[in-house]
């Protein structure tokens, strides 16, 4: 998956806070047979979900959504915010 998509006048930014292996998956998913995890295997690997000892890949992630519109919470005081700095930083 990409950091960043558009469509139009609409930006999504993608912000990775953390990614990391976690559990096998048959050890997290219970009902998961080890066939439908091989049936599923090829997707799951080309999403980055699973890797090759199979083990879930998670993660944390934000996102940012950028607009031509104006939200109703932008004001001259946004620049010591959040939304501010991410209008400074080009998102």
């Amino acid at each position: 998956m990409t950091l960043k998509l558009t469509v139009g006048d609409l930006t999504i930014h993608r912000i990775i806070e953390q990614e990391t292996t976690f559990l096998p998956a048959l050890d997290m998913l219970p009902g998961l047979t080890p066939e439908v995890l091989a049936e599923n295997k090829p997707w799951m690997r080309d999403a980055g979900a699973i890797d090759a000892s199979d083990v879930l890949i998670l993660c944390f992630q934000s996102y940012i959504v950028k607009t031509r519109i104006t939200p109703f919470w932008s004001t001259a005081a946004s620049a010591t915010t959040s939304h501010g700095r991410c209008a400074r930083n080009g998102i």
